[in-house]
């Protein structure tokens, strides 16, 4: 019964966050391989949505008995955006992994397998790397963490191999789990934006972390025409 509340009001928070609108985005990854008397093609689509506003705040205001149940008076606070801008199809990211299909495997400690992400721009971009897990992300790049706490300015004919020589991401599972399916999420910018996120931790091996909030309300402060995404 204690859970009921909780979820009716959760329906209603989605509700509301569903009339300030999604923005939906999609994504294609075409796979090929084969021997010298077969060949095949694997293709993978993948949708992710967002809203374009969040609740900051909420409030029970009242609530009363009905013949049928509780009704609650809810009060909630919050932001919406708008994106600015039109997005420019010259400007885009190539974004490949060291391993297709991208399958890491934590056999545990020193045989855990390790990550390299590799990026290229079809114009000159700064670039930002984190890692997702659920509503979480992990700033890879810039860090000092890896040696290399400012962004390079990356050229067309550059590409740029995260992480540095001399480091490695490890993959790692946690809480009792076989299996996780994380992403890798690259934004290319034409200008150098600084994350709004404190500073790097004081341990020089911690690397910074975000909440899905705070990366939206960095990202949408760039204009369209200015940025790219890319998740893998």
């Amino acid at each position: 019964v204690p859970q009921l509340p909780f979820t009716a009001m959760q329906q209603a928070r989605n509700r509301l966050l569903q009339t300030l609108g999604v923005e939906v985005r999609g994504t294609t990854e075409v796979i090929r391989g084969g021997t010298r008397d077969s060949s095949y093609t694997v293709m993978t689509q993948g949708i992710t949505q967002e809203t374009t506003g969040w609740i900051t705040r909420d409030t029970v205001l009242a609530w009363r008995p009905a013949a049928d149940g509780r009704t609650y008076s809810m009060r909630y606070q919050g932001c919406a955006r708008t994106s600015v801008g039109k997005r420019d199809p010259s400007f885009f990211a190539e974004v490949t992994l060291d391993k297709e299909p991208a399958a890491y495997v934590d056999n545990g400690p020193g045989r855990r397998d390790s990550i390299v992400v590799f990026v290229k721009v079809s114009q000159p971009a700064y670039i930002t790397v984190f890692f997702r897990t659920a509503d979480t992300l992990t700033v890879l790049y810039p860090s000092t963490a890896v040696g290399a706490p400012e962004r390079m300015h990356l050229g067309t004919s550059g590409e740029l191999r995260l992480p540095p020589g001399g480091n490695r991401f490890r993959t790692v599972l946690t809480g009792g789990n076989q299996k996780t399916s994380d992403w890798i999420v690259v934004v290319a910018t034409r200008q150098d934006v600084p994350l709004s996120v404190g500073q790097d931790p004081a341990d020089a091996l911690s690397l910074r972390q975000m909440t899905w909030k705070e990366y939206l309300q960095w990202l949408n402060r760039i204009p369209l025409e200015d940025r790219f995404v890319v998740e893998k």
